[in-house]
């Protein structure tokens, strides 16, 4: 038996939809956890969801992995549609269902066939020389602003701090420097790289709530956004930079 507040829920459901729209969802001693990869292999997820967010979480000494569909958990979410509602969540193993009520709905839900979910991939151990500290809502307005100029942006930190996003249109650039925070670190010569903005739109809507991000960089690599969206409930983005053609 598992209880948490609908609004904790709804989080985490939103964080991990924002790259991909189904996953294998570890159900374990410590709390639920997953890792994600979207079909074009250019971004990841990884979140850690522990027990002590749970207003009660008594699920033994055995991991289980379920297949999540993310759009039916958001569905069930909007039909109970109270963010400070409790949500009773109830695994019944033998009849491979999920029980999930709010005391008004209850909802008897078959979970994805786990075998049949993209495996979990290994998020890779990057050492990124910039490792930028900012504000979510500065980044999601951005990100919105640079969206309207083009299709890509490109991340640029160097030795004087900040971290500058620059957008080019057919005509229109666009050029924004994000405040750095206390606890950055910066390289010890200029990095840049360039990454999608339809990746970079929807994840950070799903971060503008967490108050402060970390972005990490390097020059032609990943960059990685960690950030906390309730305390203790970490998560982070991955997104394999652009192939720089001509133009570009």
């Amino acid at each position: 038996m598992m209880k948490i507040s609908q609004e904790k829920l709804a989080t985490f459901c939103g964080i991990i939809s924002a790259i991909v729209p189904e996953c294998r969802l570890t159900i374990a001693p410590e709390g639920w956890n997953t890792q994600a990869v979207d079909t074009a292999n250019v971004a990841m997820v990884s979140a850690n969801l522990p027990k002590s967010l749970f207003e009660e979480y008594n699920e033994g000494e055995d991991k289980v992995e379920v297949g999540m569909d993310l759009q039916k958990w958001k569905n069930m979410l909007t039909v109970m549609n109270d963010p400070k509602s409790i949500i009773e969540i109830e695994q019944q193993k033998s009849a491979g269902k999920i029980r999930i009520t709010d005391g008004r709905y209850t909802y008897l839900h078959t979970p994805l066939d786990a075998n049949t979910v993209r495996k979990r991939p290994t998020m890779p151990l990057l050492t990124l020389p910039a490792a930028v500290k900012i504000e979510a809502k500065e980044i999601q307005e951005a990100i919105k602003a640079l969206s309207v100029i083009g299709d890509k942006a490109r991340f640029t930190c160097s030795i004087k701090g900040g971290l500058a996003l620059d957008a080019d249109g057919d005509t229109d650039h666009l050029n924004k420097v994000l405040t750095a925070l206390d606890g950055s670190k910066f390289p010890d010569e200029a990095v840049s790289s360039l990454f999608s903005l339809d990746y970079l739109r929807d994840m950070t809507k799903a971060m503008k709530e967490s108050g402060t991000i970390t972005v990490s960089s390097g020059h032609n690599h990943p960059v990685r956004f960690d950030f906390e969206p309730l305390e203790g409930f970490e998560c982070s983005y991955l997104v394999a930079p652009r192939i720089e053609q001509e133009g570009d």
